[in-house]
């Protein structure tokens, strides 16, 4: 792609040179009014400005095709990261750990408290590892874009993973409860 742009570039500024020097600019000046070389120099102006365009197009165009294939990647990024909030949705600690009296539209819950930890503290891992190959992937780019994409992928990524450790937090506490609770009638009959 560099080569092709640097081809291109040279190629646009031997053009413009060529055409340059095919111009009889001797006879241009004698011959020339006012109005006649002012309507000359303005289309030469426009059309090197169209030249400059072009060049400045196909030496950014590297750039552009590597922002757009990240940003395609960033949308999948964010679409695993959807994916892993989706399916730990149901993992509700309270429903889990008080075994209430299922609806019929409930799903089936099957998962011990440790089951339940476990399964919500890999969500969070994957929801970090998403986070880090998105920062991975777009370390070589300098680009504004991808930086922000990035960016955005983090803090998605850091705000499901809250909500899931806030899971774990209310896990961990309905287990501690829980164990005090076995416990104190244990204590009473040893007293």
């Amino acid at each position: 792609m560099r080569i092709l742009a640097g081809l291109a570039l040279i190629l646009g500024i031997a053009a413009q040179i060529y055409v340059g020097w095919l111009i009889d600019w001797r006879s241009v000046v004698r011959h020339a009014n006012a109005v006649g070389l002012a309507e000359g120099l303005e289309s030469t102006v426009n059309l090197l400005l169209l030249a400059f365009g072009a060049i400045w197009f196909v030496l950014t165009l590297e750039q552009r095709l590597k922002r757009r294939r990240a940003l395609r990647e960033f949308y999948e990024f964010r679409s695993f990261a959807h994916v892993i909030d989706m399916h730990q949705l149901t993992k509700d600690p309270t429903v889990v750990l008080s075994r209430g009296t299922p609806t019929p539209s409930s799903p089936e819950r099957r998962m011990s408290e440790f089951e339940l930890s476990r399964y919500l503290d890999y969500c969070a891992e994957m929801l970090a590892l998403i986070s880090k190959l998105a920062a991975l992937y777009a370390g070589r780019l300098q680009d504004r874009e991808v930086v922000s994409a990035v960016n955005e992928v983090e803090e998605l990524t850091s705000n499901l993973g809250r909500k899931i450790w806030q899971k774990i937090m209310i896990v961990s506490r309905l287990d501690e409860s829980q164990a005090e609770r076995d416990a104190a009638p244990a204590l009473r009959t040893e007293a």
